[in-house]
């Protein structure tokens, strides 16, 4: 309940949660695709470079997605890119290769989630799978 003059509270989403539905997904039917599992890589724009590589091959544009990542996992994407510029990218606090970059505190440190805002709900449910690419757990 709102009372006057108060701002609304909002539940941080359970971003631990909606990692392990990913992980976890088991497609109803056989040959629907699973989300897309990234190996770790020494540098995290490797990681993110796989990501965006990996679901252009499934026809998804990358653009129409966004990073999800933790701020300290933001970070060290941002010390990677100042120390050895990628050749083609310019160092943005908001985006990388064009795909839009959100961190919350909530969510995993060293984890990558790279999908649409509408692939999964607040509450774990993964509405498209084919869209949707993470990084495992360390």
């Amino acid at each position: 309940m709102k009372l006057k003059g108060q701002r609304p509270t909002y539940q941080a989403v359970d971003f631990p949660h909606i990692l392990e539905m990913v992980e976890t997904y088991d497609p109803p039917l056989d040959d629907m695709p699973k989300p897309i599992e990234v190996e770790r890589q020494h540098r995290m724009v490797d990681m993110m470079d796989d990501m965006i590589a990996e679901l252009a091959r499934r026809d998804i544009d990358p653009q129409k997605c966004v990073f999800y990542m933790h701020p300290n996992t933001h970070q060290r994407i941002s010390v990677e890119l100042s120390d050895a510029p990628i050749s083609g990218t310019t160092p943005s606090p908001a985006s990388y290769r064009g795909v839009t970059i959100r961190t919350d505190t909530a969510f995993p440190d060293r984890r990558v989630l790279c999908c649409p805002p509408d692939a999964v709900t607040l509450g774990g449910e993964i509405i498209n799978p084919l869209t949707i690419a993470y990084s495992p757990a360390v």
